[in-house]
């Protein structure tokens, strides 16, 4: 679904949505809009719509995860004094009616390097020892990373499923 300005996407979203008890319906967005978060305005008028739609759909709930930073973080994940901080937008969305929940469907912690003004040489470099120690025991092993075919995918599923397991997570299904 989407919002238009003067002919021009303003918002946009993937909304997913699940059937649950008495014929109702879950709806997720993952990570949530595709939308500037500090345009109040049109997070307004973007949830008010949707909410809309859900209800014409039989949804009783509607989930997001949007995909900003809430505070960034340097690489050992200390919070940087002078960097970036999206508090505001959590405010925002509360004020529109949504809860803030702390466990997560999405990786929770991500990490993004600007690749920009680095080498591979600089960025091999600037790694942690024991991560430059696994890729270089991965080479050594000659462990190569391909795309897998759909016909794979169970594969990649058993992988994920003893992840999951082990790092006490939830998996999706091979559906998904």
């Amino acid at each position: 679904v989407g919002l238009t300005e003067n002919d021009n996407i303003v918002a946009a979203t993937l909304l997913l949505s699940k059937k649950r008890r008495l014929g109702f319906y879950e709806f997720y967005a993952p990570r949530g809009f595709l939308c500037d978060y500090n345009n109040n305005a049109i997070l307004k008028i973007f949830t008010e719509e949707i909410k809309k739609y859900i209800k014409q759909k039989k949804g009783y709930i509607s989930r997001i995860e949007p995909y900003i930073v809430l505070k960034e973080r340097d690489i050992d994940g200390n919070v940087v004094a002078s960097g970036e901080n999206n508090e505001h937008v959590i405010d925002n969305l509360k004020k529109l009616g949504y809860a803030y929940k702390t466990e997560s469907e999405q990786a929770k912690w991500m990490f993004a390097l600007n690749l920009k003004d680095h080498t591979e040489e600089s960025i091999f470099k600037n790694m942690r020892q024991n991560t430059r120690n696994l890729i270089r025991k991965a080479e050594k092993n000659c462990i190569e990373i391909r795309e897998l075919t759909k016909e794979e995918l169970p594969i990649f599923k058993q992988v994920t499923n003893a992840t999951s397991d082990r790092r006490n997570f939830t998996d999706k299904s091979l559906k998904y």
